[in-house]
């Protein structure tokens, strides 16, 4: 099992990170959609964390190419938007389509096994 966490902001990164270690599970970082879409090229992950509004691509537009473009299904590569209480607001109707969730900061340790827990194949985990 192997995740992305994709925040621009360093300090939200470095707290999932934290909590995906505690989970014991590996994982990369992307500061943007833009990279994070290179990195799903490169790399087979089984789920993301994407942050809804970043600088050079948006989550949503990442999901949307994540999805459309690179064919990956809510089945093959769950995405959980992370947002803030009123970036969330950001998304169309459209856009909440792309994620398996909306996970709303600040989030803690339980949130975050819960989320993968239910969107993943258990036996993977540690």
């Amino acid at each position: 099992m192997k995740l992305l966490i994709v925040d621009d902001v360093e300090t939200n990164r470095y707290i999932l990170q934290l909590y995906v270690e505690q989970l014991g599970l590996a994982y990369d970082t992307a500061e943007n959609g833009q990279e994070a879409v290179e990195k799903v090229k490169a790399d087979n992950y089984t789920l993301i964390f994407m942050d809804i509004n970043m600088p050079v691509m948006d989550g949503a537009t990442a999901a949307k190419v994540i999805r459309h473009e690179l064919n990956l299904s809510k089945t093959i590569l769950p995405i959980i938007a992370t947002t803030g209480s009123l970036a969330h607001k950001l998304l169309t109707e459209d856009d909440f389509m792309l994620f398996n969730s909306i996970l709303t900061k600040p989030f803690n340790l339980s949130d975050i096994k819960g989320i993968i827990d239910n969107l993943t194949d258990k036996n993977h985990q540690k």
